[in-house]
C-alpha cells in the first residue's frame, strides 16, 4: 500500500497515550523498548497477506496479550499501531481503537475469569512447585488402617 495513503488514514495522536497508566489516559509517547521483537515484526510488518481473516485475528490478540501486561493502554496500543499502518493496524481501517478497546476489555474479563479459577482451586487444593513441575495437592480425608485399628 502507498505510505502516504496510510499516513491520511492513519493519522498519528496528538494525545500522545503512553504504555503507562490507566485504560484511557496515559501521557507520553509509546516506548517500543520493552516489546519483544517478534510481536514488533508484526506490528510494523503484520503477518502474510495471505493469510486467512482468522489468523490476522489471532496474530492481532497475540499481540494485545503482550502490550497489555507490559502495562500499555489502550490509548498507548492505538498510537504504536497508527505509527505503523501498514502492519497489523491495515486490518482494522476505520475501527482501529474499537478494535483496541474490544480486545483490551477482553483480556480484562480474561484476567477475573482466570482469578475465579485459581481462588476455586486454592479453595480445595494446594499448588506445589517441585523443581520445574507444578503439582496440584488435594485434601481429602482418607480413613487408613494401621495395624488392624481404622
Amino acid at each position: 500500500m502507498d505510505a502516504g495513503r496510510n499516513r491520511a488514514r492513519f493519522p498519528l495522536s496528538t494525545n500522545g497515550g503512553g504504555g503507562g497508566g490507566t485504560e484511557s489516559g496515559g501521557g507520553g509517547d509509546v516506548d517500543e523498548d520493552g516489546i519483544p521483537a517478534d510481536t514488533m515484526r508484526v506490528i510494523r510488518e503484520g503477518i502474510n497477506p495471505k493469510a486467512t481473516s482468522r489468523h490476522r485475528s489471532q496474530a492481532f490478540w497475540n499481540v494485545m496479550m503482550v502490550l497489555k501486561p507490559l502495562g500499555f493502554t489502550v490509548d498507548g496500543i492505538v498510537n504504536l499501531f497508527e505509527r505503523y499502518p501498514d502492519g497489523i493496524a491495515n486490518k482494522y481501517d476505520g475501527r482501529l481503537r474499537r478494535e483496541v478497546e474490544r480486545a483490551y476489555n477482553r483480556l480484562n474479563e480474561s484476567e477475573n475469569d482466570k482469578s475465579k479459577i485459581l481462588a476455586e482451586l486454592n479453595r480445595d487444593n494446594a499448588v506445589v512447585l517441585d523443581g520445574a513441575r507444578t503439582r496440584v495437592l488435594r485434601f481429602e480425608e482418607v480413613t487408613h488402617e494401621a495395624w488392624g485399628e481404622r
